[in-house]
């Protein structure tokens, strides 16, 4: 059902036209999407952001497109009306990009206020996640600036690094219930789609998403390093150390180190029931995962050691299905005692 309402709302107004849509249809529908508004400021705004989150909070998703704000503070309102709620209830969210596009720039006193809503909604989360009970695998900012979560808007950058990180197992299985589809349907007779409509083809080995955490490193590396900041007094004489001075070590070993605990929540906490059913492919992917994150250790030499007690926190019946892992360690212990 598609409904068309003013351009320019106060989350207010878009909470009332959101109910008078749930009073038509009998029933919130499973997508919510919500395009082209711009939300304006009026107070008290988080009682209304709540009101209207509440109201939502049966749907499976929840999405903004080309919906802009001219302050912060809506952003933060979000923030804090999720983790209310996720504290007092059960959302059935499973997708939310519902952070709009901020057209002033924000002052330091809101982006402090941004990062600290944000880090407070991460605990709410984490927690959640390690009960078991988090069906949210995807959450940033309205789908027209991309669906990132804005790292621009936070003091501490890597925060938005750790708020995906929340996420990474929920994605996983829901990654894998897909490929599933996926390859259910190549097999089908009844798919008649041409090829370049259904994408790349899949094959049962893709089932297994091996590479799964690995790449996240890959993809986080970036926001991590800055060439211009390479001392280049200091690489004449030794380059590795030249190059540490253009690595943000301790943003990225916090970042990785929160990333860490939540890949391995389902070991140590509640194992949820998508892990359970694939706990091998599971365990091959953390494997490789935690792998590359060692083999960062020439430019983070502290690096080996914050793995290393993860890994000896974890049950032996884990431990045995870090092959990888184990190895690495085992080989860098020998060479340390060499030396």
């Amino acid at each position: 059902v598609t409904r068309k309402v003013d351009t320019h709302l106060s989350v207010k107004s878009l909470a009332s036209c959101v109910r008078e849509l749930v009073a038509e249809l009998g029933d919130v529908p499973e997508l919510i999407l919500i395009k082209h508004v711009h939300l304006i400021d009026t107070l008290p705004m988080l009682e209304d952001m709540l009101d209207l989150l509440r109201l939502a909070q049966t749907a499976s998703s929840l999405t903004l497109y080309h919906c802009t704000c001219e302050s912060l503070q809506v952003g933060i309102n979000v923030l804090h009306a999720m983790e209310q709620l996720y504290k007092a209830d059960n959302p059935a969210w499973e997708r939310v990009f519902f952070l709009p596009v901020v057209r002033s720039d924000p002052s330091e006193e809101e982006k402090s206020a941004f990062t600290a809503a944000t880090q407070q909604l991460i605990r709410c989360l984490q927690s959640r996640a390690q009960m078991g009970n988090l069906r949210l695998h995807s959450f940033g900012r309205d789908g027209s600036a991309g669906y990132a979560f804005p790292r621009s808007l936070l003091t501490e950058p890597c925060i938005a690094d750790m708020m995906q990180g929340v996420f990474h197992v929920n994605t996983f299985v829901v990654c894998r219930r897909r490929l599933e589809q996926k390859l259910q349907q190549q097999d089908s007779k009844v798919s008649v789609r041409k090829r370049s409509q259904q994408g790349r083809s899949v094959s049962p080995a893709d089932l297994e998403q091996l590479y799964f955490f690995a790449v996240k490193w890959a993809a986080l590396d970036r926001f991590y390093y800055r060439g211009e900041r390479v001392d280049i007094s200091m690489a004449a004489d030794a380059a590795a150390d030249g190059l540490r001075a253009a690595v943000d070590a301790e943003s990225f070993l916090n970042m990785a180190s929160e990333c860490m605990n939540m890949w391995t929540y389902p070991l140590t906490a509640v194992m949820p029931d998508g892990i359970r059913n694939i706990y091998s492919d599971y365990m091959a992917a953390l494997d490789l995962g935690l792998w590359a994150l060692l083999e960062h250790h020439r430019m983070m030499p502290s690096m080996p050691k914050m793995v290393q007690e993860l890994y000896a926190s974890l049950a032996p019946d884990h431990q045995k299905r870090l092959l990888k892992v184990a190895s690495w360690i085992r080989d860098h212990d020998h060479q340390q005692s060499s030396a």
